[in-house]
């Protein structure tokens, strides 16, 4: 008859709150990541709905409905089967890993977490006037003044909560020290405060495959969802106008195919992570290339957007100046220029000009998007590569600007196009062919993370 909810990490219970969904603590997880034992499931939605009608054959791994339903049909055989194991039953569950790279697009580094935990002690000690902690040790009368750095009391007090949660047959009892700096954690743990602010820094050091889960199951049962609802987008549609972290990540490009590009790439490289990131529709942009994209992210900035923003610009010469004209103009902190980064298999590449064919280092002066995807995209039928034109010269940043030829740009995006498809359906391994599709998603992660 319970309305509790469980997170796990590894076998270890973090922390627990009951009669609330706990919707910042939702935003680590995607509705990818939700488990559950479908049969006991649909049958507790049946219940909530006012089918009363069970399966007592079927009832080994039903638990309790809510008290209200004592007395139903079916009721008796339904009660005696709550002793099951309710572990696999309904949640949310992913790794370690996965829940890091999470906290980190959304501003909450280990780092960050931890300075901003010992700020607060540092904070209260101050109204306190004491620097100090008090330990109350074994046997004795009064409680020990121990002098210690409140960087010191946090790095403790989260040792000691993993600790502390271990199952009761493994748990070591904790010091008279450590209890104390678990306890100066307290207001961390407390429902009114973030979440993932403890979590981050507790997460700093454990194994990357451990498993992170949400055990949400006795939320189900007391109707707070129905089984299929996206209960992990819900939280963030109700954190989204509360808090700019919360909410998804806008990428700006200069083009409607760097926009099309660029998410499906980014959901086939980095798929743990594409969720939190929305590219920019493209229909809304009347115009493209960097000035318009310029004037759409100051657009943005003075029309207070508070989402986190990053405008993407190519890697030429045009690129190079949206960045200089940027950042002669500071845009708010959310808000981030970054260029595409540099490829190794450019620095010496067939271009075209008034001098003749030469080959030259292009990065900085024409890589666009149809740069990211492979060499393989870039031949002509001969077997050569496709040669890039310049076009004129950027007074502003002092160098040429290139581009492919149209008719060849054409030719390189079809290929991407079917590059994408075939890997979209798992029809060819993701080689080395998409190492700069995934230098793409780390600048973006990098961008967000700032």
């Amino acid at each position: 008859m319970g309305d509790r909810w469980i997170f796990f990490l590894g076998e270890d219970e973090i922390s627990a709150g009951k009669s609330h969904t706990p919707t910042k603590l939702m935003t680590i997880f995607q509705e990818h990541d939700k488990y559950m034992d479908e049969e006991w499931a649909s049958q507790v939605d049946a219940i909530n709905a006012g089918d009363f009608s069970l399966n007592a054959d079927a009832a080994d791994w039903i638990e309790a409905p809510p008290e209200a339903y004592e007395g139903a049909p079916g009721w008796k055989e339904y009660a005696e089967a709550i002793e099951g194991d309710m572990s696999t039953a309904f949640g949310y569950s992913t790794t370690v890993e996965t829940v890091v790279k999470r906290l980190n697009l959304m501003g909450f580094t280990s780092r960050r977490s931890k300075e901003e935990m010992s700020d607060c002690l540092r904070e209260l000690r101050e109204f306190d006037g004491d620097d100090a902690i008090y330990v109350r040790e074994p046997g004795a009368a009064k409680r020990v003044r121990h002098t210690i750095d409140c960087e010191e009391v946090v790095e403790i007090g989260l040792r000691a909560l993993i600790a502390s949660a271990k199952p009761s047959e493994v748990k070591e009892p904790l010091t008279s020290l450590e209890a104390a700096c678990l306890d100066a954690l307290e207001p961390f743990r407390e429902h009114d405060e973030d979440p993932r602010i403890l979590l981050a820094a507790l997460l700093e050091g454990q194994a990357p495959d451990t498993v992170v889960r949400l055990d949400l199951h006795d939320l189900l049962s007391a109707g707070y969802f129905a089984r299929h609802d996206a209960v992990s987008e819900l939280a963030l549609q109700e954190l989204a106008a509360e808090m700019a972290s919360s909410g998804p990540i806008i990428v700006m490009t200069e083009g409607t195919t760097d926009a099309r590009f660029l998410k499906r790439g980014l959901q086939i490289v980095a798929p743990e992570l594409a969720g939190y990131f929305t590219f920019l529709d493209p229909d809304a942009k009347a115009a493209g290339g960097a000035p318009e994209l310029v004037k759409s992210l100051r657009a943005f900035a003075a029309a207070g957007i508070m989402n986190r923003v990053i405008a993407l610009v190519d890697n030429d010469a045009a690129g190079r100046q949206a960045v200089k004209t940027l950042s002669g103009a500071p845009l708010p902190e959310r808000f981030k220029v970054c260029q595409l980064p540099d490829l190794d298999y450019v620095k010496d590449y067939p271009t075209l000009g008034p001098t003749g064919d030469i080959r030259y280092d292009i990065n900085g002066r024409a890589c666009s998007v149809e740069f990211y995807f492979g060499l393989d995209c870039l031949l002509a039928a001969s077997g050569e590569l496709l040669p890039v034109r310049w076009t004129g010269f950027n007074n502003a940043i002092n160098d040429y600007q290139g581009e492919l030829v149209p008719g060849d740009k054409k030719v390189v995006q079809e290929r991407i196009d079917r590059m994408l498809t075939t890997a979209e359906v798992g029809d060819t391994p993701l080689d080395d062919r998409w190492d700069a599709m995934r230098k793409i998603a780390q600048t973006l992660i990098v961008a967000a993370g700032r």
